[in-house]
Formats: C-alpha cells, sequence, structure tokens
C-alpha cells in the first residue's frame, strides 16, 4: 500500500473575482450541479481546494473537475466521491478536510492506494 498527499490552498477574494468574471459557466465548468448548494464564496473555494487537493494526489488528468465530487455529511465532514475508474480502482482509503480562515480556504487529501 501506498500514501499519497495532496494540499492546496486557495484566495477567496480571487476565487470571489473568478466567480464573478466567469459566472455560471465557470461553476458548470468546476462544480456538478449537486455541489452547487451552497454558493457562498468560502464554501465553493474550499470545494476547489478540495478537487484541487485530490487531483494532486491520484493519478487523474489536469482539470478533471468532474471526476472528484466532493460532498458533506451532516455533520460537516468532508469526503471525495471519485468517479475516474482508473483513480478509484487504486483507492483503498481516504480522508478528507477543509477549513477557511483569514482569507483563504485549505484542503488537504490523504490516500491509500
Amino acid at each position: 500500500m501506498d500514501i499519497h498527499t495532496g494540499v492546496d490552498v486557495v484566495s477567496i477574494d480571487e476565487f470571489t473575482e473568478s466567480l464573478h468574471s466567469g459566472g455560471e459557466s465557470f461553476l458548470r465548468r468546476l462544480f456538478l450541479p449537486q455541489e452547487l448548494t451552497d454558493r457562498s464564496p468560502e464554501h465553493l473555494a474550499g470545494l476547489f481546494a478540495a478537487k484541487e487537493a485530490v487531483m494532486k494526489a491520484l493519478p487523474l488528468p489536469a482539470a478533471a473537475w468532474h471526476a472528484v465530487s466532493i460532498t458533506v455529511s451532516d455533520m460537516g465532514k468532508p469526503t471525495a466521491l471519485i468517479t475516474d475508474k482508473h483513480a478509484a480502482a487504486s483507492l483503498v482509503s481516504h480522508d478528507l478536510s477543509i477549513t477557511h480562515a483569514a482569507g483563504v480556504a485549505v484542503a488537504v487529501f490523504v490516500a491509500i492506494t
């Protein structure tokens, strides 16, 4: 078994600017419909950071935004659903953490393959 880690940091202000300039097409390119229930910039920046962290840890093509779905449990625990068959086949277990404070969103993804 191998352990792979991905980390990403996103400026919430810069992400907000991208949201405003990119509009709905920007949102559709990055997120799945079920990920858009909370459209606050902090939440979306956290989801974006999480997707980036997953893509850094697993063998996913660059910008495979829809190959990763981020969900959050009722208790607030995020998890990643990997739909790319190649990456998902090697995944034994994973853990995801997302936070935002001081103007940034940070995500850490640890995968066991």
